[in-house]
């Protein structure tokens, strides 16, 4: 099963447009910033929108069956977002694509990771979440910068962004295809009770006692430092989130400088640059259960303090005129986002309800959406006003909310 979690991850991130995607709004539709953001936020609003349904209906009808269901409507957006760029269909199309997109994210979201749990949960090997999410992120980061270094390579070729949508479609028809081979048990507590009830059902015996959906659902938030957790990582993802989508203007702003066309051999140069943070930011992963051991209950918050530091950097870096310590900023948040994501998870697994795995994940992913879609409006407006480097100093500025400390403090350890 650690070899099937790993090609998940893997084909979930060969998304080959990924780190183009902006430089497609603001180049190939002639976006602004705002508007640019304005479709970032609409794509994260209807995520958000969606994600407690679609989390309750994979915790209650199966997630194994909800991830395959991801894949094929996430390769479905990929393809309309395809034909939009070929065809030069405009805003709407793109719209259209991305509330495919957005479903497939819905889908997606906190689902694995909560198959992965209810996996080592199965096997009595809880303590392991840190070490297990890490090693498949390692995969997901390394899988995202091969993605960043063909879809380069494919951009420079063709000098069009059609190819990226198409390739990254064919992927998720595979991943769709890994999907099926995961074993049914995996599905879920309810699948599995309902399951065990049909049987004692036929054995004409008492049939198990499930608990009551609503009576679960209500107390989601309701465990001893759920809530805090929570907020703190909904502060730091979004704002790490819209930074390393910023990275794009900011490199595309690099290679003109040095005379490269990011339709040209500038996208080699941002592929290679993108290739590298995945490859750093996968490492870092591998590198969750050290750093939790050595920190404790201190782990997640000087991970936090560190990147809200990192953003300041770039800020500072755009200001005075010297990109590249801001790029290697960039590079360090990519991977303090990448450590700190499995002790992350890992805290919460010992503290939420394993029945609403994929509910809970998908509420904080949720909250975490509707945070970037605002902070993805105002940033915008903010970037064309003031320019970047007053982008980067509000996002470093939200970012620090997450330094807050919570009323109660969770050990991460475990």
């Amino acid at each position: 099963m650690l070899a099937r979690f790993c090609g998940y991850t893997t084909l979930r991130n060969l998304r080959f447009i990924e780190p183009f995607f902006v430089l497609f709004l603001l180049q190939d539709l002639r976006l602004d910033y705002v508007v640019m953001g304005g479709v970032l936020a609409y794509t994260r609003t209807l995520t958000a929108i969606l994600e407690t349904p679609t989390g309750v209906a994979v915790d209650r009808y199966g997630r194994r069956r909800g991830l395959v269901v991801m894949f094929l409507v996430t390769a479905l957006a990929f393809a309309v977002l395809g034909l939009a760029s070929l065809q030069g269909w405009g805003l709407l199309a793109v719209l259209a694509g991305q509330s495919l997109y957005a479903l497939g994210e819905a889908l997606r979201s906190g689902t694995h990771k909560a198959v992965m749990l209810d996996y080592l949960d199965g096997r009595g090997e809880r303590d392991q979440a840190t070490a297990v999410i890490g090693l498949t992120r390692v995969f997901s980061k390394a899988s995202t910068g091969v993605a960043a270094l063909l879809g380069g390579v494919l951009l420079w070729q063709t000098a069009d962004y059609a190819g990226l949508f198409c390739a990254s479609s064919a992927t998720c028809v595979l991943g769709a295809g890994l999907m099926l081979t995961y074993p049914r048990r995996l599905e879920g507590e309810w699948v599995r009770d309902a399951e065990a009830k049909q049987q004692a059902d036929a054995q004409a015996s008492e049939a198990p006692e499930v608990p009551s959906w609503w009576s679960r659902f209500k107390g989601v938030f309701s465990g001893p430092g759920v809530l805090a957790l929570v907020l703190a990582s909904v502060a730091f993802e979004t704002q790490t989130k819209l930074a390393l989508a910023y990275l794009q203007p900011y490199l595309a702003g690099e290679t003109n400088r040095q005379g490269l066309a990011v339709l040209g051999a500038g996208a080699l140069a941002i592929g290679a640059y993108t290739f590298v943070q995945g490859l750093a930011a996968g490492a870092s992963s591998a590198l969750s259960v050290p750093w939790q051991r050595r920190l404790g209950p201190r782990a997640l918050s000087l991970a936090h303090l560190l990147g809200v530091a990192c953003l300041a950097g770039c800020a500072v870096a755009l200001y005075v005129g010297v990109l590249w310590p801001g790029l290697v900023a960039l590079l360090a948040l990519a991977c303090l986002q990448n450590l700190r994501r499995p002790i992350f998870v890992a805290a919460l697994n010992e503290v939420m309800d394993p029945y609403q795995r994929a509910t809970t994940l998908s509420l904080e992913s949720q909250l975490r959406g509707i945070v970037y879609a605002v902070a993805a409006l105002g940033v915008g407006a903010v970037a064309d006003r003031w320019g970047l480097g007053a982008a980067f100093a509000l996002m470093a500025g939200l970012a620090a909310f997450s330094l807050i400390p919570p009323r109660r403090r969770v050990a991460t350890e475990g």
